[in-house]
């Protein structure tokens, strides 16, 4: 109810005080032994035995005050301890970081440097009088049934993007999307249309002239050797 009832007797008539430490409230009379008048200030046996320690009872503003701003400054400390540590302590992480971004700008270099040739023959492609079926995208619109005959389509334009962002990992990726596209071409149009026999002299253009390419590239034999092999396979 929030009026003051007296622990010993259990009322809340007459004459209460209430202790200034905890909630407790006791009749003048109930005390032992009992009290003339009503005091200024009264603190109950109980919190009197608790005092110099820390009390169950409720705890003056001024000590709860006091015990934050100690606590705020202790962490405040802490912290600041754990950051000069922190400071003072050289971190592997940084250097780690520093090695990977130097390795990854090294071998998107070396990546760059490798598909020199790859620019250099898509560009002929692109310029040459049979490169014209390849330039863009098959237009679905204007040819409905080429989805249900070609999975994976590909075309100058697509390839000229894949190389601007990286995603050729070798030369030989890069020459199987050629071929796809001459694949494709075969498989959708007749040999004797002028589609057709554009893909096949685009074919041979191509078959020549990275051989040529390869034969001066400045790459390792190996890689040399490796894509070779590839276009043995592809023929």
């Amino acid at each position: 109810t929030g009026e003051p009832c007296c622990v010993v007797c259990g009322k809340r008539m007459g004459r209460i005080v209430e202790c200034d430490l905890c909630p407790r409230a006791i009749h003048l009379d109930c005390l032992n032994p009992p009290l003339p008048r009503m005091p200024r200030k009264w603190v109950c046996p109980a919190c009197t035995a608790n005092q110099g320690r820390k009390g169950k009872g409720r705890r003056s503003p001024k000590k709860k005050n006091k015990e934050n701003n100690t606590s705020v400054r202790e962490r405040k400390d802490s912290d600041a301890g754990n950051k000069s540590a922190n400071e003072s302590t050289p971190s592997e992480k940084p250097e780690k970081k520093r090695g990977k971004d130097q390795e990854k700008k090294k071998q998107a270099a070396e990546q760059s440097e490798d598909m020199t040739v790859c620019r250099l023959i898509l560009t002929e492609m692109d310029k040459h009088d049979d490169g014209w079926p390849f330039l863009k995208p098959v237009n679905f619109k204007q040819f409905p049934a080429y989805k249900k005959y070609i999975r994976q389509p590909m075309d100058f334009t697509t390839m000229k993007n894949k190389l601007r962002d990286n995603q050729y990992k070798t030369r030989g990726d890069f020459a199987a999307d050629v071929r796809l596209i001459f694949n494709n071409c075969q498989t959708f149009n007749e040999d004797d249309s002028e589609v057709g026999r554009a893909g096949h002299n685009m074919r041979k253009f191509f078959e020549v002239r990275w051989k040529q390419l390869l034969l001066t590239s400045p790459s390792s034999p190996s890689t040399n050797s490796n894509e070779e092999k590839m276009e043995e396979g592809g023929d």
